[in-house]
């Protein structure tokens, strides 16, 4: 998105904000599409997108992180990131809305080096 915005600012549009959101459970996937059309594309259903659409929802909004997951998808990947590296807890912080009682979190995680080759370059 940063790489976007200067484009747009560059040719002077306003900078836009994105969030993403990340659900997690199981779900039923289906193909759907028109006979004969070629579009035969898979629609998913189920709780992990309902979430993500909310958390993308909040995301990036009201001083929340641009990058929200629930719970489940956190507790999931707890364990990952402590084997990767012990500083996780300083990337990934507990968040909470005033209109929402679930607890998720949130974090705003970029490749250094795409970062910084976006500023160089840019």
């Amino acid at each position: 998105m940063k790489m976007f915005n200067y484009r747009l600012n560059h040719y002077n549009y306003d900078s836009i904000k994105v969030g993403i959101g990340l659900g997690c459970s199981e779900e039923l996937v289906v193909k759907a599409g028109q006979v004969g059309s070629g579009i035969n594309d898979k629609i998913w259903i189920g709780k992990a997108v309902v979430d993500a659409s909310h958390l993308s929802d909040k995301a990036n909004r009201n001083g929340l992180s641009p990058i929200l997951m629930s719970n489940l998808v956190f507790s999931n990947i707890e364990d990952l990131l402590i084997q990767e590296n012990k500083s996780y807890a300083d990337w990934i912080a507990l968040e909470s809305s005033k209109f929402d009682l679930e607890k998720f979190y949130g974090c705003d995680i970029v490749n250094i080096a795409f970062d910084n080759w976006i500023k160089e370059n840019c």
